[in-house]
């Protein structure tokens, strides 16, 4: 049966009771919470060694919840990403949806002079001190931009996400993981 240790932090040298035995885990790892496979390790005597923390042994995680969670961990990735180009406070994304929808509507019936029906771009064209074909083509480049981007991080987790479903052992899943989240925090807005 295979063991795994946990690392707790960046220590060189983790102590690793099991079984009665000791042993000593001389792996450097980068990750904290990464599992380190101790399987082949042979135990060392029994003697008094210092360091920083103890290990805890964990048998194999089940691979599908492995899975399971480090998708979980995209998620919350591309949310954070997604939480900097979303304005969160109330009511603000109706707003701009219902920016986006009426800009894309004046610009449709080809840019008319009465704003009546057009509060939104209105409101730009009095705010900015700008024509109303400027504020409805302004809102509608933010709105396309601002899609592209969800776009952009919609993909990288998806694909972040097969990547993780294909895997087919332990460092593979992580290796998958760690990828996309180096690829949706790489997107440049």
């Amino acid at each position: 049966m295979a063991k795994y240790v946990q690392v707790l932090d960046n220590v060189v040298v983790n102590i690793v009771e099991l079984d009665s035995a000791t042993y000593k885990i001389t792996e450097k790892h980068e990750h904290v919470g990464k599992f380190i496979d101790i399987t082949d390790i042979t135990p060392v005597p029994d003697i008094n060694w210092t360091c920083n923390k103890k290990g805890t042994i964990f048998l194999p995680p089940e691979l599908s919840d492995v899975k399971h969670e480090q998708k979980a961990v995209l998620d919350v990735v591309a949310g954070a990403m997604r939480r900097n180009l979303i304005n969160t406070a109330a009511g603000q994304s109706e707003i701009y949806t219902a920016k986006a929808l009426e800009a894309e509507q004046y610009i449709s019936n080809k840019y008319p002079k009465d704003l009546t029906m057009y509060p939104w771009i209105q409101i730009e064209v009095t705010a900015s001190s700008t024509t109303a074909r400027k504020a409805a083509n302004m809102i509608k480049a933010k709105h396309d931009t601002w899609l592209k981007n969800l776009q952009n991080i919609e993909l990288e987790k998806r694909i972040g996400k097969i990547n993780i479903d294909s895997a087919n052992e332990y460092y593979s899943i992580l290796a998958a993981t760690q990828e996309a989240n180096e690829k949706i925090n790489g997107l440049k807005f």
